[in-house]
């Protein structure tokens, strides 16, 4: 998790988000708390500060749910793919499964989701 400072107000102002809710997490981060203290009550002490996170944040981590104010953008009506391999580029957007004409790899297309990943094996 990175801390950007002034990102909540970054998310509000600037990118149009809307800030639902805001919870604070890892209140007991002292390691003499976590060797004095057994983890299942420490864990059960930090759920009950978690709401806290709306009045004020006197801790490292904070959890935001946030809704966009704004409708998402529209996915472009053409695609341009490149080849994760040779760098070939355009492919043809060709579900349910692309092929590079250059080094004839094959990408598979599920549920409206692109997969360029490697095969590693």
């Amino acid at each position: 998790m990175v801390s950007i400072p002034g990102s909540r107000s970054l998310m509000k102002n600037q990118l149009g988000f809307h800030i639902e809710s805001q919870r604070t997490v890892s209140h007991f981060r002292l390691g003499v708390l976590k060797k004095m203290l057994p983890l299942k009550l420490l864990v059960w002490l930090d759920s009950l500060f978690q709401p806290t996170g709306s009045l004020f944040q006197l801790t490292p981590s904070i959890f935001l749910r946030a809704r966009k104010d704004q409708p998402a953008a529209s996915v472009p009506e053409k695609l341009v793919f490149r080849c994760p391999a040779c760098g070939y580029s355009p492919i043809e957007d060709t579900p349910p499964l692309l092929v590079c004409p250059s080094c004839k790899l094959t990408y598979p297309v599920r549920d409206d989701i692109y997969d360029f990943r490697l095969n590693t094996d």
